[in-house]
């Protein structure tokens, strides 16, 4: 037989077995994961995907996208991490980046093994949310401070709610961090209806939004 038809007759065949990844993906009705290492790390914000090797040709012929991300000061900050080298993020690298406790955390934990060697092993880690550890009781104790009292709703005003929140659920603000928790809490809070605002006249006799109790459970 000529060269030429073996050749032939050795590319048909292997174009029918499906060799190479992906023809194993097609057969297998799964995809190839191929890492792709940064080109450069940045220090200013976290890594996509353009920020990796090729990034052109792998947007061109990828399907999905992942980015591994380690946890930054930021959020190490809100979660009360150490360490935060122990943390990183698994995001879609064709979307931007979503709130720290929507996305998909891992944590590195050390285990020692039999021969005396210490690994480390990822596990799965859930981000804490603002609410982690509030209870129904100390809400109650909100809203019977605000009914009570007289608390504006604007972060700058002396009488800012947060403050008496932050007393409630024992929060340090001069702590990095429990500043912006204590703004997600009460996003959340005038949100379900636990608190609301009404507005009227301050000691200047100008309109102003207070805090009052909402209608949550109500009715």
């Amino acid at each position: 037989m000529p060269r030429r038809y073996r050749k032939r007759q050795w590319r048909n065949r292997r174009r029918r077995q499906g060799m190479g990844a992906r023809g194993r993906s097609i057969r297998g009705h799964c995809g190839p994961y191929t890492p792709r290492p940064e080109t450069v790390a940045r220090a200013d914000r976290a890594n996509s995907v353009e920020d990796s090797r090729g990034a052109g040709a792998l947007m061109n012929t990828a399907r999905i996208g992942r980015t591994l991300n380690w946890m930054s000061e930021e959020n190490a900050k809100e979660a009360s991490v150490d360490v935060r080298r122990l943390y990183f993020r698994a995001d879609n690298g064709q979307a931007n980046l979503g709130p720290p406790e929507t996305t998909t955390w891992f944590k590195l934990v050390p285990v020692h093994l039999a021969n005396g060697d210490d690994v480390a092993v990822v596990t799965p880690w859930t981000f804490p949310g603002p609410l982690e550890g509030v209870t129904a009781e100390q809400m109650h104790r909100v809203r019977g401070f605000v009914r009570a009292g007289s608390f504006r709703k604007d972060i700058r005003a002396d009488d800012w709610v947060g403050q008496a929140v932050a007393e409630v659920l024992g929060l340090d603000l001069d702590i990095d961090g429990n500043k912006q928790r204590l703004k997600k809490i009460l996003k959340i809070w005038f949100e379900n209806g636990v608190l609301a605002t009404e507005r009227r006249e301050d000691e200047h006799r100008k309109k102003k939004a207070f805090v009052i109790p909402g209608d949550w459970n109500e009715g």
